[in-house]
């Protein structure tokens, strides 16, 4: 790359990709900055890109060597998957496109495979996936070419990383947020999981294998429960999704703190939480730990299973021992009770311990999820409704396949960008153009949006919405009108008819 001469745009989103990658790794402030900014800014400031990798690459071999750790490990974060991918296109002609920007890829989709096993949460990956959107990245590989070389890519890293040993395992970074990875670096993943997140159709069966040996797992005090003829997934506490963001929607338009437990972390509530964020609500999100689970299985399998040992221990121990005592003499037969008390009591606290841990740690995965919200109504400022807003000309926002999200959201949008107009004109500030909601190709083409679309502009008198693709579908750009808004009637609220056929969330949202 010669600084001297400027930076074509292939070359600006490769380095823009390395400095992703070392954000994600091990500078969360150069990640922020990455988010909030564009092409254009990093464009004209390409020195700072280049400066910024090497400065990271410098502090991870310093920080890895003080630890001992081997920090090639830390420097592969997207190599693995992406060699595969790179090795792939090297065979091939027809994908000329797609060649130098595997880096990408395998950042992308091993970010893809922690999500799927739980490592970082959904709202973190979403939130990587739409830099890569905004950037215009390439991350994502086609899905006909997926169908097609999904099985050159996993014989590869079976060839490249499987042995006896590791049995069909591959090792990727063991990340778990912006700038944290955990201290073991490496975590080995079943090479279904890798089969699964590349091509789903593929691998329909491999979701029994991943729970066998990822979920339950081996050791002294814990039983593997049998599982691997089944090909259906349990999963405990299904909750109804749209009822899931209704309640996390009321949360946040109140004046108060609430914590929602047992939340089901489907797409449509990560992605409508997500949103939130970026409109500036305070939400988060977070998940009870482990390791308290285990201390409080810990704790009460100790006790309960010491008291219930001690009395079964005793009575087995008591009967064997008298039956030996018969044929022994009594100096003989004590030390005999004494080792067979030992052996029962042993075998039953084992037992006993097993049951409750196991019941205890189930209790507290149950619980896991939860959702923090702080209220983001102003009580002391009822003219403006909300406390944060962004204070940028435009925001775009992707629902992808989520009719629920798109539909409860929408008039949230309208209300939000015209009391944002208010604070900005009163605060000088930066007023928002438009927002433009859009999704996938379905939500574009089939799921309609136009009942609402037509209830909106009747009861916002300062909302201006254009179809932008097709009439009465997705994408839609939402803007203020140039009339002087007041804050008194931005909403009409007259009686009105909402056609609600298509779906009954048109009622709701409004």
């Amino acid at each position: 790359m010669c600084l001297l001469s400027p930076l074509s745009e292939k070359e600006c989103k490769f380095g823009l990709a390395e400095a992703l990658r070392f954000g994600i790794l091990n500078d969360k402030k150069l990640y922020i900055k990455i988010k909030e900014n564009d092409l254009n800014y990093f464009r004209k400031r390409s020195k700072y890109i280049i400066y910024k990798c090497i400065k990271n690459r410098e502090k991870i071999i310093k920080k890895m060597c003080q630890k001992n750790v081997n920090y090639v490990n830390i420097l592969n974060f997207g190599n693995v998957i992406g060699n595969a991918i790179k090795s792939v296109f090297n065979q091939t002609s027809n994908f000329e496109n797609y060649k130098n920007k595997y880096n990408i890829y395998g950042i992308y989709y091993e970010l893809k495979i922690l999500n799927e096993i739980n490592k970082i949460n959904m709202l973190l990956f979403i939130d990587i996936e739409q830099i890569m959107i905004k950037y215009n990245l390439n991350y994502k590989l086609n899905t006909n070419f997926l169908n097609y070389y999904t099985k050159d890519i996993i014989t590869f890293l079976q060839k490249t990383y499987c042995s006896n040993e590791n049995n069909n395992k591959i090792p990727i970074i063991h990340l778990t947020d912006i700038n944290k990875i955990k201290p073991d670096i490496i975590i080995d993943v079943p090479l279904s999981i890798f089969c699964k997140v590349l091509s789903p159709i593929a691998s329909i069966s491999m979701c029994s294998n991943f729970i066998s040996s990822n979920i339950y797992y081996n050791s002294q005090k814990r039983k593997i429960i049998n599982i691997n003829n089944s090909n259906f997934l349990f999963i405990k506490n299904v909750g109804n999704k749209s009822e899931t963001i209704r309640a996390i929607y009321t949360s946040c338009m109140s004046i108060q703190n609430v914590v929602l437990k047992n939340v089901n972390l489907c797409f449509d509530v990560v992605l409508f939480i997500k949103i939130l964020k970026d409109l500036k609500f305070s939400i988060s999100l977070k998940k009870k730990a482990k390791k308290k689970a285990k201390k409080m299985g810990e704790k009460k399998a100790k006790k309960m299973g010491e008291k219930k040992a001690k009395k079964m221990g005793e009575k087995k121990a008591k009967k064997m021992g008298e039956k030996k005592a018969k044929k022994m003499g009594e100096k003989k037969a004590k030390k005999m009770g004494e080792k067979i008390y030992d052996k029962i009591y042993d075998k039953i606290y084992d037992k006993i311990y097993d049951k409750i841990y196991d019941k205890m740690c189930d209790e507290c995965e149950e619980c896991e999820n939860s959702v923090s919200i702080s209220g983001n109504v102003d009580k002391n400022d009822s003219n403006f409704l909300f406390k944060h807003f962004i204070f940028q000309d435009q925001i775009i926002f992707n629902v992808y396949n989520s009719g629920t999200v798109c539909r409860l959201l929408l008039p949230l949008l309208c209300l939000y960008i015209c009391k944002q107009n208010l604070k900005a004109k009163k605060e000088n500030k930066k007023l928002i153009k438009f927002i433009i909601l859009k999704g996938n190709e379905q939500m574009e083409s089939v799921r309609i949006i136009s009942p609402l679309v037509n209830v909106i502009k009747k009861s916002f008198k300062y909302i201006k919405i254009i179809y932008l693709k097709k009439k009465n579908y997705l994408p839609i750009q939402i803007s203020v009108k140039r009339e002087k808004l007041k804050n008194y009637d931005i909403f009409l609220s007259n009686n009105i008819f909402i056609n609600n056929s298509a779906s009954s969330q048109f009622g709701s949202s409004m």
